[in-house]
């Protein structure tokens, strides 16, 4: 990675669906790229884990770009927590935790490809993606229920 970071969030989580933190922040999300009637930026929306809830309560999450080790206690967050955190953090603090960055969820899609969620190439709006980008350019994700 041609950047080195680490990054610690807590937050309290309500446990919401990707489907519900969508809704309710639509203008945080991309929605630019189509072709016709396909809407290449949100795919996602046909997919089942769209529905899918982590647990709500209080959580800190670890981004790193440089370590994939586990830790004892620790878990790699689903994309509807990792979504939570950092849509959390843009209404608290007002920016984009890192811009260009996706970061690796537990959450795989119906053809078994890993989810990441992240910024996207410099339009400063949140998107997913399937992890067929280039690992190094990933912030690795580790997160613990702390309540």
């Amino acid at each position: 990675m041609t950047h080195k970071a680490r990054f610690t969030l807590n937050f309290v989580t309500k446990g919401a669906s990707l489907r519900e933190l969508y809704e309710a922040n639509k203008e945080l999300f991309r929605n630019m790229d189509t072709v016709g009637e396909i809407d290449l930026d949100q795919w996602w929306k046909k997919e089942p884990f769209i529905d899918d809830r982590h647990e709500a309560g209080e959580w800190e999450i670890i981004l790193d770009t440089e370590t994939n080790q586990s830790k004892e206690g620790y878990i790699v967050p689903p994309v509807s927590l990792v979504a939570e955190a950092l849509i959390q953090h843009y209404r608290k603090i007002g920016w984009k935790l890192y811009e260009k960055a996706y970061i690796e969820t537990s959450t795989k899609d119906s053809n078994e490809s890993k989810i990441l969620f992240g910024i996207c190439c410099g339009f400063n709006e949140f998107k997913l993606s399937r992890n067929n980008r280039d690992d190094k350019d990933n912030f690795i994700a580790l997160a613990r229920k702390i309540k």
